[in-house]
């Protein structure tokens, strides 16, 4: 019996996978070919390698190296002592600072205000009156400069900013603090509201009374007002005991200055003798130095033809340089000695550089206590 073998041809009974795959590589070809072809990266080259930053500055000069000092160990505080001193003198001559009154619950609700008393803080002014150091160049209530530079009455309460100008180097370190304190206080005018003196002296007596025994030089702010600087002067002449030199800056009536402007032609050291800050200042000995500097606003109005035509201010000063004496004990005594040849008078008008009604200075100038001064 003759076996015959079947022999099953195994690529006859599976599927034809050729058709399906050449579909799928066509499939996929035409979907590479929808994208957009993708630009070689190139490699790169040596010139666009970084460079070191040594041939970069000396090449290009695009980074500048720091400045070394020739000599590191010539700092401040290598020099000798006597040295020192000569540059705190020099830096904190002619130095003045504003004293506010701070409430310890001015940041707080209504609801939630407790009497907790107040404190005094200072700020540096932005700039002494380079003729008289006693004398803010730009006060509060001025209008003859720009808002930028107008020094401010008080901040909002003690704030956390850096200190600039020369109180930025009694806060370098603590040794400097210690060298420059007394110093400052020596050779720095200290400016003040005419109210807030009789409590920032209790509050010097009470937290630094070395430091109120340093203190020669005051300047108040306030209104041309006999009652409201009366106790502020015999304050600041009672309680002061090492005083150099007494200052007075503020607004002043425009009605009082149009008559010592008549006065003032006709003679110049008759119209001073009268003004109440004046008046108050020859009680001190004729050793202390007095710098007065009143403030006029003057507008113009319809029913003075004669009057200025924009707004102006009128700014006069009254200086009187002090000089050594023999001691004397009677108020009369101290007043013959300030003689009219001591006095030295200045005048000065001009347009307010803020004319706007929106100036920050002419809050002011609307005060209850400053009502009916100008125009």
């Amino acid at each position: 019996m003759m076996v015959v073998s079947r022999r099953t041809n195994v690529s006859q009974s599976l599927p034809n996978t050729d058709g399906i795959a050449r579909h799928q590589k066509r499939k996929l070809k035409a979907n590479v070919d929808r994208n957009p072809r993708k630009k070689p990266t190139k490699k790169p080259s040596k010139q666009n390698k970084k460079l070191p930053i040594t041939h970069l500055s000396n090449e290009k000069n695009t980074i500048v190296s720091p400045i070394v000092a020739k000599n590191p160990q010539a700092t401040l505080l290598g020099l000798p002592t006597e040295l020192r001193l000569e540059i705190y003198h020099y830096v904190f001559d002619s130095s003045l600072i504003h004293v506010h009154r701070y409430h310890a619950n001015d940041e707080d609700d209504d609801e939630n205000k407790t009497n907790l008393g107040s404190s005094f803080i200072w700020t540096p002014c932005r700039a002494p009156n380079p003729n008289c150091s006693l004398l803010c160049l730009n006060p509060k209530w001025s209008g003859l400069c720009k808002e930028s530079e107008r020094c401010t009455y008080r901040p909002y309460g003690p704030t956390d900013q850096q200190p600039a100008g020369f109180n930025a180097l009694s806060h370098t370190c603590r040794r400097i603090h210690t060298e420059s304190h007394e110093i400052l206080m020596k050779n720095t005018t200290v400016s003040i509201q005419a109210h807030d003196v009789h409590d920032w002296i209790r509050f010097m007596k009470n937290k630094a009374p070395l430091q109120l025994a340093l203190i020669r030089r005051v300047t108040i702010n306030a209104p041309d007002n006999y009652w409201s600087i009366l106790g502020a002067f015999d304050k600041i002449r009672n309680e002061v005991s090492n005083l150099e030199g007494i200052g007075f800056q503020g607004q002043v009536p425009i009605f009082m200055m149009r008559t010592r402007v008549q006065m003032y032609t006709s003679d110049p050291q008759f119209w001073w003798r009268r003004w109440t800050p004046a008046e108050l200042a020859r009680k001190f000995d004729q050793s202390i130095t007095v710098a007065l500097e009143g403030y006029v606003w003057a507008k113009p109005h319809m029913y003075r033809p004669l009057g200025p035509v924009q707004e102006e201010h009128t700014v006069f000063r009254i200086v009187r340089a002090g000089k050594e004496s023999a001691e004397t004990t009677d108020d009369l005594e101290q007043f013959v000695d300030w003689k009219d040849d001591d006095v030295v008078i200045n005048t000065h008008t001009s347009i307010a550089a803020e004319p706007k009604r929106t100036a920050q200075w002419r809050k002011w100038w609307r005060l209850k206590a400053v009502k009916g001064y100008t125009s």
